[in-house]
């Protein structure tokens, strides 16, 4: 369960200015002045300088420091570097730290601060191979890139401690090869679940629970279902009882947290037979009407595979508590791709809020416009900045992060009426400043994760340490170089 980032950080005693009174008290305000910029932006911080004032001078005290950091779950180390490290002790912190690290130096010009960053560094390139410390970043003063590169560190940290989760009705025939990137560069749990628990679960919901949840919704101001009275109450409640028997299944799971919860395609195909839609789950499961419940603040996808998967469930922790937005290209003109969620999405972007009572009202039920059986949530979401993210797989197992910001738009009238496919679908229209039609011959996927917030960095930090590669989808030049190389087989 993500809140605020929590980063450790831990400084080297460097004896030979052992007597420079002047010396220790610029490390110490260049010590304050990181603290402090961390904490006014909201960083958790767990400071070695508390246990050693000076500095790690031992390999006892740089293992008491360690284990701190791994009590208090920290998720990112800076290294302070005011001075030249002593060598050996340097490289063995390198190696024992548990998460991913960074140098840090001030710019403070009565420290050596600039010498140590630089000789620290070279420590690094010279006596390590491990991914951690190749991937690691040098920090010269303070800035937004710092707490941007923190988050994604606090990202990724949660990513690869928390649950994938994936339902399905053939549970024998799971293999880990269709997973293999969140395996290989996550470690991640991954955690298969037959469908039929949840639809036993759901035949165990009674009529009054269901019907508690749906006066709760009217309540806070969902009542957009009886337009036309086309939906029927006893469909709404049949829905309900499938939301509310995942929610119950997840609380009692005994997974302290989850990245992202799926539906294969054999999943997806029982719960069609069923008349039951993801939608509801993905509208109003991690978005906290009632109860106030942070273990379902997660995004859900349908029958996709893990690209999306790894894409919504990074964008959902980038932006915590908000869960990323994932649908598919269903019309693209010369200016805009309209993006439509089949299997729904958070209520949040109905409204842009977390509050029940700003939001609900601008949803509206529907039928489903492929099955005409079910009923489904939509809205459409307001125009403001947003950052999209594709993990594409490329020939030999390789793969690149596509990175977008632009803007979300709004949907006028003319192209409201030539919308039938996903009609009633949640959908926004994208504008990455590039023409749509070189986006189409450069995109791995059609389906498009995204969050109303400008997170490239953030994005970018993870690839980093993943050593991932990336391309920039707002660039009309990086498109079409991404798609003249990729046609020539020079791509990365």
């Amino acid at each position: 369960m993500m809140s605020v980032p929590k980063v450790g950080i831990i400084s080297f005693y460097g004896s030979e200015n052992e007597n420079l009174d002047w010396y220790w008290k610029g490390i110490a305000q260049a010590h304050k002045e990181l603290r402090e910029f961390l904490e006014k932006n909201h960083v958790d911080v767990v400071d070695s300088t508390q246990f050693f004032s000076k500095g790690v001078h031992t390999e006892t005290e740089l293992n008491k420091i360690s284990r701190k950091f791994v009590n208090e779950h920290v998720e990112a180390i800076l290294i302070e570097t005011y001075n030249v490290p002593p060598k050996a002790l340097f490289l063995h912190a390198v190696l024992s730290l548990p998460v991913h690290f960074a140098l840090y130096g001030s710019f403070n010009p009565s420290l050596k601060s600039a010498l140590g960053l630089m000789r620290s560094g070279q420590f690094i390139w010279e006596n390590l191979r491990n991914k951690q410390a190749i991937t690691s970043h040098r920090f010269w003063g303070v800035g937004k890139y710092m707490i941007q590169w923190i988050r994604g560190m606090s990202a990724l940290y949660h990513l690869r401690n928390d649950t994938f989760v994936v339902f399905s009705a053939q549970t024998d025939a799971f293999s880990e090869a269709e997973y293999k990137f969140i395996l290989d560069n996550l470690g991640g749990s991954i955690s298969v679940v037959p469908i039929s628990l949840v639809l036993e679960a759901a035949e165990s919901i009674s009529n009054k629970q269901a019907e508690n949840f749906l006066t709760l919704l009217k309540e806070k101001g969902l009542l957009n279902f009886l337009k036309g009275k086309t939906v029927l109450k006893d469909e709404l409640l049949h829905q309900i009882k499938f939301l509310l028997a995942v929610k119950k299944w997840v609380n009692s799971s005994r997974m302290e947290a989850i990245n992202v919860i799926g539906f294969d395609q054999s999943a997806c195909e029982v719960l069609r037979e069923q008349v039951f839609n993801i939608g509801f789950l993905s509208t109003f499961l991690p978005f906290p009407v009632g109860v106030k419940d942070s273990k379902t603040s997660f995004p859900i996808v349908g029958e996709v595979d893990e690209t999306l998967l790894f894409s919504t469930a990074l964008l959902s922790k980038i932006s915590y508590p908000v869960s990323a937005f994932s649908g598919a290209v269903n019309i693209a003109d010369y200016h805009f791709f309209l993006v439509s969620s089949p299997w729904g999405a958070p209520a949040y972007y109905a409204g842009g809020s977390l509050e029940e009572n700003n939001i609900l009202s601008n949803i509206n039920i529907e039928r489903d416009c492929e099955t005409y059986r079910d009923v489904t949530p939509g809205f459409e979401v307001s125009s403001g900045e947003m950052t999209t993210a594709n993990l594409a797989e490329l020939p030999g197992g390789r793969y690149i992060m596509q990175i977008g910001e632009g803007w979300s738009r709004e949907i006028t009238p003319e192209m409201r009426q030539n919308i039938q496919w996903g009609k009633g679908w949640p959908r926004l229209a994208i504008d990455l400043g590039v023409r749509p039609y070189l986006l189409i011959q450069t995109l791995g996927s059609p389906f498009i994760a995204l969050t109303m917030k400008r997170n490239a960095n953030e994005i970018k930090a993870v690839c980093d340490q993943l050593q991932l590669p990336v391309m920039r989808l707002e660039s009309e030049a990086a498109v079409k170089e991404f798609r003249d190389h990729f046609r020539t087989g020079r791509v990365i």
